[in-house]
């Protein structure tokens, strides 16, 4: 009888043990914050503490992103490793939960990732840091990488159109209203109360910023109908790097579809681009997308034909 109640308490204990070991694994979950900074296209939400890095981890051998953000724009985020890599994962240092994005969703290359952050409308915090790190396929996670960002005070409102790039270059957005009329630098208001907000980088007078905006506040008419968004190159600014850039398109502050490409839109100028200069049909098509009417835009494709007294500055140094 003995042996047997000794066989039992070592067998109970072993399980005891098994238990306390098991439980000590599994990692605590956290509130998710990071999604009052941004969501990440394809990446899935994970309520747990951002990993500790490993120098056993697929390092990151560059990284870029814009350092200047919009509220309800976009960021690209760019990765590059001398090893294979099966997730990204993004996060805000000292807040909650990550984002873990599969590199066959991210990747352009087999060591190389491209991942879109979509910028909340409402930032919380005025300047804060993006924390990026990989993992390979037995999620070992390497070494992690901060990205500082502050916030420019830019335009939501009822449409708005972003475009972010990563290299100091001239870089120029714009929009054709359903009625033809176009906002660019050119143009910056239309008589509809379509604002280009955020102007960077003008004629190679480098501002870091590297964004664009165009917004509808509450008193602009958004007409019902199509819209066209292009982008060009005004100048390569003596860059000669390869510039990753995003736009995107929002309505009532949701992503709208696009009935050519995707929205957000991912692209880029190659290197050694030249700039193509400007003027108001400059520019490449990268997002077309239609306004229905609804009950708050019914009325407004009729609004747009009243005369008004908007007076267009048209600036000759670009």
């Amino acid at each position: 009888m003995n042996s047997r109640k000794t066989i039992f308490t070592i067998a109970m204990a072993l399980v005891a043990i098994t238990s306390i070991s098991f439980w000590g694994c599994k990692k605590d979950k956290v509130e998710f914050e990071v999604n009052k900074y941004f969501t990440v296209t394809g990446g899935e939400a994970v309520e747990e503490e951002f990993p500790e890095g490993k120098s056993g981890g697929p390092a990151i051998s560059n990284f870029g992103g814009n350092t200047y953000v919009l509220p309800g724009g976009s960021n690209l985020i760019s990765v590059e490793s001398e090893s294979d890599f099966s997730n990204v994962l993004i996060g805000i240092e000292g807040k909650g939960g990550y984002y873990k994005v599969p590199a066959t969703t991210s990747k352009s290359t087999l060591s190389a990732a491209l991942v879109t952050l979509m910028l909340s409308t409402q930032l919380p915090d005025s300047t804060f840091n993006i924390v990026v790190a990989l993992q390979n396929s037995s999620e070992t996670t390497g070494i992690v990488r901060t990205l500082g960002v502050s916030l420019i005070e830019a335009g939501t409102g009822k449409l708005q159109i972003s475009l972010s790039w990563e290299k100091a270059q001239d870089v120029d957005l714009y929009l054709i209203e359903p009625g033809g009329e176009t906002i660019y630098y050119g143009n910056k208001t239309s008589a509809n109360g379509g604002i280009l907000d955020i102007d960077s980088n003008v004629s190679c007078r480098i501002d870091n910023i590297n964004n664009e905006n165009i917004t509808y506040g509450d008193s602009a008419i958004v007409a019902t109908g199509d819209y066209t968004v292009r982008v060009n190159l005004w100048s390569e600014c003596d860059v000669t790097e390869r510039n990753n850039y995003v736009v995107s398109a929002r309505v009532n502050g949701n992503i709208v579809a696009s009935t050519i490409n995707s929205n957000p839109y991912i692209s880029y100028f190659p290197e050694n681009s030249e700039g193509l200069g400007g003027g108001m049909d400059a520019g490449t098509e990268v997002i077309k997308f239609n306004v229905a009417p609804s009950k708050e835009f019914a009325t407004q494709t009729y609004a747009r034909f009243n005369f008004n007294n908007n007076v267009k500055v048209k600036r000759s140094d670009k």
